[in-house]
């Protein structure tokens, strides 16, 4: 070892008396590496108080370092046996980085010596909070690598354990209500499932379970599976309340498809502790037979299923004469031959025994009773005659599988009947749990497009609409479904393919559109159609109009169907409201800008919209919308109508840009008057005012009348989703502004009122009142009116928001990122314009606010020595809190070259209001400008530049420390 001298008291004591800050406390200790050091701190009490994480504003906790555990990690290797003694006597602390070295330590250490600290390790596993929780794992594998297998199982036991729901009271309670409308109890059901976790994330304990656990396991498996085993049936303890407690309902063909390993990367704690506890039973099985007897004992006595699925997953993997017995007896017990399938882990049990012990399984009288038990299955549906003799001989071949190999007599002649019969070979997979869940669900046609196109027009429309037969097919993981959706889809493509292109089939289904019985088709029909129109193809468009027509007669009221996702499939009770927003799409397509229907088509077109826009529609005019409007406004027909009629005036000026669109303000007129059949809904006045500039620019003087009404101040909910859908879309028009300026002054008026509407999502509200201040900057901005006095509504803004700087800082920052990402040239009235709010904003000394100066500053638009300026001012009031330095500092050392004075007292003011918060900047960068302002021969630059560099040493910079002033 080092030759180490002993510190004396005097030079321990001067030592202390360096360390004033928390960065000269820690500097010290990281650096002190000589162990004499130990006996002396330990004498003065320096390891007996680790600091406790601290909690701070906004809910978010601190985790200090303990710079005295630095200086153990630097002399454990000289003295193990010294640092182990002192860390065994640390008290205990909820500080997990405290812990965190103390796992540092023990990793340094050999296994048998970094066992000893197993007691602090245990701590820090059950700790509430963990610092790098993954680490576990290295600790299990150290211990378990050098034999330390009594340290590693106490520690995976605590590691693999689940904690209550922390809101299982609550939520015992609340299911203890029972409501008695279904809904709420199914509400009641999802919303008190009881949710256990351990102390980790889903991918701490993961890597726990894989690299830690998994290890040991090999090495201990059936003390492992023991702790393995607890917490499995501890986990499920807590997934279930208490009256279900006994009733074998564990749920697990549901959350848990297969106890093999997993195909995801991402499964959750509860399958990991699964999938661990299976490995661990077959290392238990393969390593150490002696012990399976135990094992199999330790399984049945849990009461929950996936012990029994695992014990008959067990079973099948490892037939022997020491299994055989067990294996028989759940053959013989098994009760449900002809009611249920077995499940997935029961049949491989089974067919792995038949096929290992042959005649040796069970006598032929016991495999006669199983098997005629089989035949009088299954269960009776309500189902036609033909549909249950179908299902059965499904049943009864699945049932009969896992047994081919020792049938015999009829039921083999049977089986191989069923058998020639099949499409496919039964695999594991056909046993519930499925692993669907993990695959796919699929929509096929009974019928491919193929052979539905080699059927004539006459044929084709008598399949889809009488057609009626469902089927289910399992394929390995996926789930197609053969139905009605399936047909539909196939129907699609041979319209596009066969029908759209072949004038003579066109014919026919334009001739007889009205004899299709299910909507959905009507809907197919609609879609091609619209793919037409995107792809510019306008040759049958007067057709598809008067179809779009005929679509559109069939009334959106169907109340008793409107919430069957099937009913547009159906004959009966057709629901036609998936076909109208097919319809809406079709409109819409038409007036995008890159299309270009023929004008001869413009009242036609005007028709389709008048009936579109003033029809009923069902959940707008039943209320059944969302609580705010602009969320919902695209999500009706009549909504998307609206906006393709502003459309269809801008289509007609593109060719015409001095057209007159009466058809417009026609059919707006029929919405707006008191008498309307359908009065305006919000979403709708949403849609209006997201195009009211739309609107003002097809229709000055209509829309300049017809404001009042747009904006209705009498239903201050409809006036808010008009305003706030003006707000959200565009910015302001300054030829409208005149005709909206009351408005404005209304909105600022009743602010409060406007964010109280939104009081139950603040963020609704915040976004509310920012793009109304950007509003009223960029009217400052066009010079509708002036920055302060009585006509400037921006200063009354900020007089409004006066009690919320946020409300000030995303404006300011906002026009800050269009400043620095657009790339426009300013006008100089406007940039005259930005300077002067800039001062005005900082005479208001707001900090909050001008912490955001940070994309002002990266501005290239504007003048490198206004923004230095600038930047100096900000930091004076802002004291650079916050601030985005990074990115700042950067901007910084680009502009050194040209304005060196200004930059280093820019850097220093930076540097100088940090206080003691972690500085994030880049070496390169810091020293760039720290060497400019030691080689300026300005006195006061120097200066400046040596202060920066010792407020970045004290804040532990130590890489500047050889800089050269």
């Amino acid at each position: 070892m080092k030759s180490w001298k002993k510190p004396t008291n005097e030079l321990i004591d001067r030592a202390y008396g360096t360390m004033a800050k928390q960065f000269d406390h820690e500097y010290f200790f990281t650096r002190l590496k000589n162990p004499l050091w130990i006996q002396p701190l330990v004498e003065r009490g320096c390891f007996e108080s680790p600091p406790k994480m601290k909690q701070v504003p906004g809910g978010y906790v601190q985790v200090p370092v303990w710079p005295e555990l630095l200086y153990l990690k630097n002399v454990v290797d000289d003295v193990p046996d010294e640092v182990i003694k002192v860390l065994l006597r640390v008290p205990e602390v909820d500080n997990p980085r405290v812990y965190d070295d103390i796992v540092d330590i023990a990793l340094q250490l050999d296994a048998k010596q970094s066992a000893k600290l197993h007691p602090k390790i245990l701590e820090y596993a059950r700790l509430e909070h963990h610092f790098m929780a993954y680490r576990f794992a290295d600790v299990l594998a150290h211990w378990t690598t050098e034999n330390q297998t009594a340290a590693a199982l106490k520690l995976a036991s605590a590691l693999v354990e689940f904690l209550p729901d922390p809101q299982d009271e609550t939520k015992r309670k609340r299911r203890e209500e029972k409501p008695t409308d279904l809904d709420a109890q199914l509400a009641t059901l999802a919303d008190t499932r009881l949710e256990p976790a351990p102390r980790f994330d889903d991918m701490e304990y993961r890597t726990i379970m894989n690299k830690g656990v998994r290890p040991l396991a090999e090495k201990e498996p059936y003390r492992v599976a023991c702790i393995l085993i607890n917490a499995t049936a501890n986990m499920i303890d807590l997934r279930t309340h208490r009256e279900d407690v006994g009733k074998d309902i564990d749920s697990s063909d549901y959350w848990f498809e297969r106890l093999t390993e997993s195909e995801s990367d991402y499964e959750n704690a509860g399958k990991s502790l699964v999938h661990t506890l299976t490995f661990t039973c077959q290392q238990a099985y393969e390593r150490r037979p002696d012990s399976v007897g135990n094992l199999d004992s330790a399984l049945q006595s849990r009461p929950w299923r996936i012990f029994k699925r695992l014990r008959q997953h067990l079973l099948a993997r490892y037939p022997t004469e020491t299994t055989k017995p067990w294996i028989e007896a759940l053959v013989r017990e098994y009760d449900s031959y002809d009611r249920w399938e077995y499940n997935y882990e029961l049949q491989q049990m089974i067919r792995s025994a038949c096929e290992n012990f042959g005649k040796e399984f069970l006598t032929k009288r016991e495999l006669k009773r199983i098997f005629d038990c089989i035949r009088s299955g299954p269960l009776k549906y309500d189902l036609s005659e033909e549909e249950f003799r179908q299902h059965q001989r499904r049943f009864h071949r699945t049932q009969f599988a896992p047994f081919a190999s020792v049938l015999f007599d009829e039921y083999k002649s049977y089986f191989q009947e069923l058998e020639d019969e099949a499409n496919a070979p039964i695999s594991d997979d056909d046993y519930p749990p499925h692993k669907t869940r993990g695959g796919h669900v699929f929509k096929r046609s009974p019928r491919s497009p193929e052979d539905l196109a080699s059927l004539t027009d006459e044929e084709l429309l008598a399949f889809i609409n009488e057609w009626e037969k469902k089927q289910d097919i399992f394929e390995g993981r996926n789930l197609i479904e053969v139905d009605i959706q399936g047909l539909s889809i196939a129907f699609q493509t041979v319209f596009k393919e066969q029908i759209i292109p072949n004038p003579k089939r066109h014919k026919f289904w334009m001739q007889n559109y009205h004899k299709i019985e299910r909507p959905i088709f009507v809907e197919r029909m609609i879609n091609v159609m619209r793919e037409c129109v995107e792809a510019n193809n306008f040759d049958n468009f007067d057709e598809w109009l008067t179809f779009g027509e005929w679509a559109l007669s069939h009334p959106d009221d169907s109340e008793d169907v409107i919430y069957d996702r099937h009913a547009g499939e159906s004959r009966n009770k057709p629901n036609w409201s998936n076909t109208r927003w097919a319809m809406g799409e079709f409109i819409a397509s038409c007036f995008r800008k890159d299309a270009d229907p023929p004008v001869s088509a413009r009242a036609q077109l005007a028709k389709l919209l008048d009936t579109f826009c003033t029809q009923f529609d069902w959940r707008l005019d039943r209320h059944l919308t969302g609580s705010e409007p602009i969320d919902e406004d695209m999500n009706f027909p009549r909504c998307r109508a609206l906006e393709a009629l502003v459309n269809f005036g801008f289509w007609l000026r593109r060719s015409n840009p001095e057209a007159d669109v009466p058809e417009v303000t026609t059919v707006l007129e029929k919405r707006l008057t008191p008498e309307a059949e359908h009065p305006l809904t919000p979403p709708e006045y949403a849609i209006l005012g997201k195009n009211y500039n739309s609107l003002f620019h097809l229709n000055e003087a209509w829309t300049s009348k017809h404001k009042s009404v747009l904006f209705p101040r009498s239903d201050f909910s409809k006036w808010l989703a008009a305003f706030n859908g003006f707000l959200s879309l565009y910015g302001p028009s300054a030829p409208a502004f005149e005709s909206l300026q009351d408005e404005y002054e209304f909105a600022l008026q009743n602010l409060k009122q406007l964010k109280k509407q939104f009081n139950k999502r603040h963020s609704r509200s915040d976004q509310l009142v920012f793009l109304f201040g950007k509003h009223l900057f960029t009217l400052y901005l066009l010079g509708k009116y002036p920055l302060t006095g009585n006509e400037s509504l921006l200063e009354e803004f900020y007089k409004v928001t006066g009690d919320n700087p946020e409300d000030w800082a995303r404006l300011f920052e906002d026009i800050g990122r269009y400043l620095s990402n657009s790339t426009d040239q300013l006008q100089t009235n406007r940039l005259n314009r930005i300077i002067k709010f800039f001062n005005w904003r900082v005479a208001a000394k707001e900090p909050r606010e001008l912490r955001e100066f940070t994309f002002w500053f990266n501005a290239d638009r504007l003048d490198a020595q206004w923004r230095l300026n600038a930047y100096s001012e900000v930091l004076d009031i802002t004291k650079s809190e916050d601030m985005s330095i990074h990115m700042e500092v950067k901007v910084l050392r680009d502009m050194l070259p040209d304005h060196t004075e200004k930059v280093v007292e820019c850097f220093h003011k930076l540097t100088n209001g940090i206080g003691d918060k972690n500085l994030s900047i880049f070496t390169e960068e810091a020293t760039t400008i720290l060497q400019a302002g030691f080689g300026s021969s300005d006195e006061s630059v120097r200066q400046n530049a040596i202060q920066a560099r010792e407020n970045l040493l004290r804040l532990g910079r130590f890489d500047l420390l050889e800089l050269k002033d």
